[in-house]
């Protein structure tokens, strides 16, 4: 089968776990005998680029705007308010992104379309598909096509309560471009929900899939019951991610632990601060390869104190093929995947934002070996769902069904 998998980033170009989840996706259909292109962006300089990376056939280009999307991500970039507004226009509706795309479309003739994130590639591109009778399938790993910051948050940093009147502006018209969508997917039932409520995916097939890491489910190490509750926070340094319930959890706990925090981002300089005040807390800073591997292994239990409504984090994924226990609050999609009661219970949920909450849970752990071990091995059961291969298969059968039924469409056409 012919994929053409659309990411606005793809590695080595990484910012969170969308570009990651596409790119495993990619190199698993390729594995698996499958023949896919992705289509990603680059920056002006570079305009297009071509090369085969592990498998997979890799085309990027430069949509034509103001400046590269990932351009944003870089540390204290600011743009003015009518710069970003025009970006943003041009982004809604790109002529030169999706004149590219058909390009593309027409060199590989795939049999299916499977966007992800298009901030920055443009929605542009699904009509082109669409004139090509080519089936879509849409991957929803935020809330872009809810909000221009695809977050829900306000400039603040705090959850929007209501939808303000851009933001019904700006729905209303990615609603509409999305109607070429076959269907619309999420690794979350909250997510794939929240969007159907705003118009989004009525009268198509949608799909919950979870996302899956190339990570073989791995049973935790035997500790002693003297040694310190090793807890990992792992990702990004922002006020959304929670970073600063975490810190103010530190002083509230009474109990024998440690915690190890690895990222970067805005909050770095006040993570190091903490850890100059707090001897329980150390920094490493962005880790990848062996050493996150090492956190990820000498780990009792992840920490995630997220305060906005998560999809389908990468790091629980991660934790739970470890077989670790997570600690998150009670928000979005984090209970759906972490589970305090019944057979399969593999971690403990406290209020989002309460760091007296978060405290008292990892003190509980703490004290509670027994528990611990429990949780441990409830997270080793849920494993396999969140493997790599598990998530391929799942979208395999997908596209066998999607392919199918275009073809037989195009044969009554003919």
């Amino acid at each position: 089968m012919k994929v053409v998998i659309v990411a606005n980033a793809y590695p080595p170009h990484v910012v969170g776990g969308a570009e990651l989840v596409a790119a495993y996706l990619a190199e698993g259909l390729a594995q698996r005998g499958d023949e896919v292109t992705v289509v990603s962006t680059c920056s002006a300089a570079e305009g297009s680029t071509e090369e085969m990376l592990n498998g997979v056939h890799v085309l990027r280009f430069f949509p034509r705007n103001l400046w590269w999307n990932l351009e944003r991500f870089a540390a204290g970039d600011r743009r003015s308010l009518p710069a970003r507004l025009a970006w943003n226009l041009r982004d809604s509706w790109n002529p030169d992104s999706a004149g590219k795309f058909a390009a593309v479309l027409a060199r590989v003739r795939p049999d299916i379309v499977h966007t992800h994130n298009l901030k920055g590639l443009s929605p542009s591109l699904w009509r082109e598909a669409a004139r090509l009778r080519i089936p879509i399938v849409h991957t929803t790993h935020d809330y872009w096509l809810l909000c221009a910051r695809g977050t829900m948050l306000r400039r603040d940093g705090g959850a929007c309560t209501r939808r303000c009147l851009s933001c019904e502006a700006y729905g209303r018209w990615y609603a509409a471009c999305a109607r070429p969508i076959d269907v619309l997917c999420s690794p979350s039932r909250f997510v794939l929900e929240r969007h159907l409520a705003h118009g989004f995916g009525q009268g198509r097939r949608t799909e919950v899939i979870a996302n899956g890491i190339p990570l073989a489910p791995r049973p935790r190490p035997t500790r002693s019951a003297d040694a310190p509750l090793r807890v990992l926070y792992i990702g990004q340094l922002r006020r959304e991610k929670g970073v600063q319930v975490l810190l103010a959890a530190l002083p509230l706990l009474r109990g024998d632990v440690v915690i190890d925090i690895a990222g970067s981002g805005e909050l770095e300089a006040e993570v190091t601060a903490a850890a100059a005040r707090h001897t329980r807390l150390r920094v490493h800073g962005y880790v990848t390869g062996p050493a996150k591997a090492a956190l990820l292994a000498a780990a009792d239990v992840l920490a995630f104190p997220s305060i906005w409504s998560e999809n389908a984090p990468i790091a629980i994924v991660e934790a739970l093929l470890h077989g670790m226990p997570v600690v998150g609050s009670d928000l979005g999609a984090i209970p759906e995947f972490v589970q305090p009661r019944g057979a399969d219970a593999n971690g403990l949920l406290f209020p989002m934002g309460d760091a007296a909450g978060l405290a008292a849970a990892l003190d509980r752990l703490a004290a509670n070996r027994a528990l611990l071990a429990a949780l441990s091995a409830g997270a080793s059961r849920q494993a396999p769902r969140y493997t790599a291969g598990t998530m391929v298969q799942s979208y395999r059968r997908l596209y066998a069904t999607l392919a199918h039924a275009g073809a037989e469409a195009v044969e009554k056409v003919a």
